[in-house]
């Protein structure tokens, strides 16, 4: 029994080795650029609120793989219900930047002037010289 155990502490060791690399990595990655991605009005705190959420939920997702290899049913099941609602949550949070509120550029009105949607109604644009 100790040789099985032996081997399985190994394989839960160098998984976890691998998963805090990848993280760390990621997490490393994603301090250098949220800052610029930030300063992006309007957009950028979105973009940064949507890959945050996403991101811990996939650590709590990794923390439910790690209930479950340990055996703690209860704990993997509640960990994938949070993963899976973080996930979605992030998602929604980025798509989100398709809709109304965000402004989209177009190039004429009626052919005469240019014009943005602003919340899903067009706005005329001047321009200064």
């Amino acid at each position: 029994m100790g040789f099985f155990s032996n081997l399985w502490n190994g394989i839960k060791n160098g998984v976890s080795n691998v998963w805090n690399g990848i993280k760390n990595t990621a997490t490393g990655v994603w301090n250098a650029i949220k800052k610029p991605i930030s300063y992006i009005p309007i957009v950028g705190e979105k973009i940064v609120n949507g890959v945050e959420t996403v991101g811990n939920a996939i650590n709590e997702g990794a923390k439910g793989v790690g209930h479950l290899v340990s055996g703690n049913l209860a704990g993997a099941i509640e960990s994938g219900k949070n993963a899976y609602n973080g996930v979605k949550e992030g998602v929604n949070k980025l798509s989100n930047l398709k809709k109304g509120g965000i402004v989209k550029t177009h190039e004429m009105v009626a052919g005469t002037h240019p014009y943005v949607m602003l919340d899903g109604m067009p706005k005329a644009v001047s321009f200064q010289r």
